[in-house]
């Protein structure tokens, strides 16, 4: 599989002179969030106030979700992945 370019910041994308010609041409960019494409799955510690916490359990267990799932998912959401 090839290597995949380096991700760049929206400014140095801009700044391109390839990018300036086609947007002059009616191109639009649109910002896509890197996520590294890595499917181990990891143990983490978060903290979060007791009450939003209780919130996300009722709300996964309406799901028939885990806490992890559920989070993981309003994460994908929220990243718009």
């Amino acid at each position: 599989m090839d290597k995949l370019p380096t991700p760049l910041k929206f400014e140095e994308v801009i700044q391109k002179e390839t990018v300036k010609i086609a947007l002059s041409e009616g191109a639009f960019l649109i910002q896509v969030p890197f996520i590294e494409n890595d499917s181990e799955v990891v143990r983490t510690n978060i903290s979060i106030e007791r009450g939003l916490l209780h919130a996300i359990d009722d709300c996964a267990q309406e799901r028939s979700l885990t806490r992890s799932a559920f989070l993981a998912t309003v994460a994908c959401h929220e990243l718009n992945i």
